[in-house]
Order: C-alpha cells, then sequence, then structure tokens
C-alpha cells in the first residue's frame, strides 16, 4: 500500500525530494499517494539510449518518466533501441528508472501478428512489476498491455492516431490508405477491450469525447511538458522587424498531422501584401527523405524568409527559439491536444492556432490566442497582421496565456495522473 504524503503527514513516514513537487500544487489534491515499495512498468513506443551513464529517450516521455519517478519505488522503462538517433535524445533525471531494452524498433507486420510473442522474451521483467503504464496507443502498446495483464495497467492516451508508421510505406497511396484505416479499426477495437479491463485516461476533452463515442467513460489528465520553473514573463513583443514566427513540432506532414504548408503561403501573403517584413523559424525533426526535399526547397525560394533549425531537445535547446518568437502558429489538421500552445503561452509568446481537436481546450478564440480554420493561409495571415497592428490585443493574449500555462505543469499533472491510477487500481 501507498503512504499517505501532503497535509497528513503523520500517517507516513515517506516523503518526497525537495522542491519535487511544490505545496501549490500538491494543494490542489490535498493529499497524495507514494508508493515507495512499488515497482512500475513504463512502455511507450520511444527509442532509448545509454549515453554518459544515463538513460536517454525523447524529450516529452523523459520528462513524463521522471514525473512519475518520485511516486514509486522503481521504474522499468519498456523502450526500443535508439542508439541511432542518440545526439536528439533526452536523458532521464531520475536516479529509480532501469531501461529493459527491446531491441531495434519492431516492425508492424511482426507487431501485428505476434500476439504475446514480441514482449515475451521480457516476461522476467515483467513478473518485477506490480503495475504498468503504458503510453500511447499505437500497435505495440496492444500487445504489450495484453502481456501485462492481467496486472494492473493505466492507458494514458495521448493521441488517436494508430499505426501512424504506416503512412511510411511506399505504396500506392490509395492503397496505403485502405491498409491504415483498416488496422485504425483494427486497433481501436482491440484497445477498447484491452481499456475494460484497464485503468484509461486520456489528454484532452476531445478525445475523452472520441472515446465516449465507442463507450468508454475515461477521466481527463492534461498532457504536461513544463516545469514550474519553465518560462517568462515578455510583453514586449512585435518590437522589431522581421517579425518573427515560429512554427515548433515535426515537419512531415502526413505522418504529422501539420499542414505547414499553409503556414508557407500565409507567410508569401504577408510578403506581398503586408506593409512589415516577417520571417519564419521552423523547429523540428523532418526525417522523411521526400518531406526533407520539400522542406529544403522552401528555405532555398525564401532565403532570409524561412530558416530550418533542425532537431532540438526539448528545454532550453527549444525554449530560446519561444523566447525569440513573435508569434507561434500551431497550423494542425489533426490535433489532440496541442501541447506546444501551452508552451508558448509560457514564454508570452501569443498563439495562433487551428480549431481543431483538443486545441480550443487551450486555445480560447481572442483571449488565450486566435483559433482559425485548417488550410486557410489567407486567414492564418489575418490572424499573424492583426497581432502585428493591435497591441492591446496581444497584451490580452500574452497574460491570458500566461495565466493559463501556470496551471499546466509537469509536477501537478503527474499528481493528478497518479491520483487517478492509484484510484483505479485500489491503491488508495
Amino acid at each position: 500500500m501507498g503512504q499517505w504524503m501532503g497535509r497528513a503527514t503523520s500517517c507516513g513516514k515517506f516523503l518526497l525530494p525537495a522542491g519535487t513537487l511544490p505545496a501549490a500544487n500538491a494543494s490542489f489534491l490535498g493529499l497524495l499517494l507514494v508508493f515507495p515499495n512499488r515497482t512500475i512498468g513504463i512502455h511507450f513506443h520511444s527509442p532509448a539510449a545509454i549515453v554518459d551513464g544515463r538513460i536517454c529517450t525523447e524529450g516529452p516521455f523523459a520528462r513524463f518518466v521522471d514525473s512519475l519517478a518520485p511516486f514509486f519505488g522503481r521504474l522499468l522503462v519498456f523502450l526500443y533501441d535508439g542508439s541511432a538517433r542518440a545526439d536528439s535524445l533526452c536523458k532521464l533525471e531520475a536516479d529509480n528508472c532501469e531501461w529493459i531494452n527491446l531491441g531495434t524498433k519492431p516492425h508492424v507486420t511482426k507487431t501485428l501478428f505476434s500476439g504475446k510473442g514480441i514482449f515475451h522474451k521480457w516476461r522476467e521483467a515483467f513478473a518485477q512489476c506490480d503495475a504498468f503504464v503504458v503510453r500511447g496507443p499505437t500497435l505495440t502498446d496492444v500487445q504489450f498491455i495484453t502481456m501485462a495483464l492481467p496486472a494492473p495497467v493505466g492507458v494514458y492516451l495521448v493521441n488517436d492516431w494508430f499505426a501512424e508508421n504506416l503512412l511510411a510505406l511506399r505504396y500506392d497511396r490509395r492503397f496505403r490508405q485502405f491498409v491504415l484505416t483498416l488496422l485504425r479499426w483494427w486497433t481501436t477495437k482491440r484497445l477498447a477491450t484491452c481499456l475494460h479491463r484497464c485503468a484509461g485516461t486520456v489528454i484532452s476533452g476531445w478525445l475523452r469525447e472520441v472515446w465516449c463515442k465507442r463507450g468508454l467513460k475515461l477521466p481527463l489528465v492534461p498532457s504536461a511538458t513544463l516545469y514550474e520553473n519553465e518560462g517568462c514573463v515578455c510583453e514586449n513583443r512585435f518590437s522589431r522587424e522581421p517579425f518573427r514566427i515560429l512554427y515548433a513540432g515535426r515537419l512531415e506532414e502526413q505522418r504529422s498531422g501539420k499542414s505547414v504548408v499553409t503556414l508557407i503561403e500565409a507567410l508569401d501573403i504577408l510578403t506581398s501584401c503586408s506593409k512589415n517584413r516577417w520571417r519564419l523559424d521552423l523547429v523540428g525533426p523532418c526525417r522523411d527523405g521526400r518531406a526533407r526535399r520539400v522542406l529544403r526547397g522552401w528555405v532555398q525560394d525564401r532565403p532570409g524568409r524561412v530558416v530550418w533549425h533542425g532537431e532540438r531537445t526539448i528545454g532550453e535547446d527549444v525554449w530560446r527559439y519561444f523566447r525569440a518568437a513573435d508569434v507561434f502558429v500551431l497550423p494542425s489538421d489533426v490535433e489532440t491536444m496541442g501541447r506546444a500552445v501551452i508552451e508558448a503561452m509560457a514564454f508570452s509568446v501569443p498563439v495562433v492556432a487551428t480549431n481543431v481537436g483538443g486545441i480550443p481546450d487551450n486555445v480560447k478564440h481572442r483571449c488565450t490566442g486566435l483559433l482559425v480554420s485548417p488550410h486557410r493561409p489567407d486567414q492564418v495571415a489575418d490572424a499573424l497582421q492583426e497581432l502585428a497592428d493591435n497591441p492591446g490585443l496581444r497584451v490580452r493574449l500574452i497574460r491570458n496565456g500566461l495565466e493559463h500555462a501556470r496551471t499546466c505543469r509537469v509536477e501537478t499533472r503527474a499528481a493528478e495522473l497518479v491520483s487517478v491510477l492509484a484510484r483505479a487500481w485500489g491503491w488508495g
């Protein structure tokens, strides 16, 4: 059993490390559960590597694991080998984590037809875990859950985009779309069956409604990547030309659901019609060869107006671009939550985003940001020009965004997630 920690400290001796969970965050729960004698298995379809003796993985997932580490005695993270990408990975700060190396990234066909087999060789590691947290979903997550049951399992649903790696297959576009649709249906059906036996949570109101239509009412625990000490207050945006537009995220449009071409077209409209000078900074990975050629063409055709800074690891390596930006644009076609808009708000950057998916959970039109329709570069250009011309609107969006971002911190969200899972598992 866990021990109660917080205002009821007389019920247990175990304390969190100093500064791990500020009292201001603990107060929203009143009491927090900590399980120093429990071992938790965590799985996400993410790469990992060992650098300087530390486990490294993708930035958002690294922060997710670090945020859960203080609540449990030991964490086993089940991740595939991503040593080839070690330079772009972030180190885990927690000392109570161990990496279970799943080997090279499993091929989608092997994943589909392996049943429990893909994880069977790690059954001894599974036996050491008192419960499991799966952050997904992907095809491998469904197999992982099947292997983990009947132990307590918590599924943290961060998207609704199953089998996204099939988009990279070199087949006819129509056939590829047919295969993707079929596998999404198949995976959704299997995942829904698993969720009836698990503690599921979702990261946005939109995703909760999606699963309600599938017959499952799942609690909402939004995702976060910002620590308490990250962010800045600055209302002096649009003070010097060229005005800097920032986009941070994946740049392969088919795989990311982001319509970066809409942003490029909006920049062209501003260049031809606006009295101001503008520059677009693109920050993020582009690993697909075809997409990279298109991206380089944009940069070459618009010298000095479009700059690609490549992939950056989460933290100061990315935050410096937010500090330098005048406005952040998220031109998504599909978006479960839009975590990047919260990061922009935390750094006092006004936001323009498409009105899709879970984005309206965080971007309230003309309150915390400006919402536009997808595939409408004219609306994006109009919104950007309005921000440049209207300092009163800019200040209002910045102040309201900062206030919203303060409620979306890693420490707070981790406490909420542990509370929901512990209650569902009967550990409270």
